[in-house]
């Protein structure tokens, strides 16, 4: 299980300034925003091994889910009474009129999946692997809530041995 809980935001000021030779902009700018998200994210597997002669197989069993959400907050006032960063703050702010605040939620949305993978050997020799897996997530859509996804990876030989030498094989 994992946990983030994260803060982060921003602060600025624009000073009064010459916007070319002739053009003062006199009214200053200050601004702020705060966000906050949290994530969780939960794994769980299960494996098994059994073998039988010369067969071997192995088994994983998965599943996972995640949850992603977080806050917003934020604003700007203009006509502060200074002209350095350090000094500025919302509070100051002498133009009501200007004030613009915005904030909310930020679209939430989950993650689940569930999963397979199947290895099977005989005598360390030939080997296949079959993998399933089916993920559910809040941004597909109402009419299509899962995927589903297989792969049977690999048939074929894995190692060969040829007068005492090991040679690798993908046949």
């Amino acid at each position: 299980m994992g946990i983030d809980l994260a803060f982060w935001g921003n602060d600025g000021f624009n000073p009064s300034h010459y916007l070319n030779a002739t053009n003062y902009l006199d009214t200053n700018t200050v601004y702020s925003s705060f966000n906050r998200g949290f994530t969780w994210i939960w794994d769980n597997t299960l494996t098994y091994t059994h073998s039988v002669g010369k067969h071997n197989m192995n088994y994983l069993l998965g599943h996972s889910a995640q949850e992603i959400n977080g806050r917003y907050i934020g604003g700007s006032k203009k006509d502060v009474p200074t002209s350095t960063f350090q000094d500025a703050t919302i509070d100051y702010g002498r133009n009501e009129i200007s004030e613009q605040v915005y904030g909310g939620k930020w679209e939430r949305y989950a993650i689940e999946s569930y999963f397979a993978r199947a290895n099977y050997d005989y005598d360390g020799k030939y080997v296949a692997t079959a993998i399933i897996r089916g993920d559910a997530s809040s941004l597909f859509g109402s009419n299509n809530g899962w995927g589903y996804f297989h792969r049977f990876l690999q048939v074929g030989t894995f190692i060969k041995k040829i007068s005492g030498c090991m040679i690798t094989s993908t046949n």
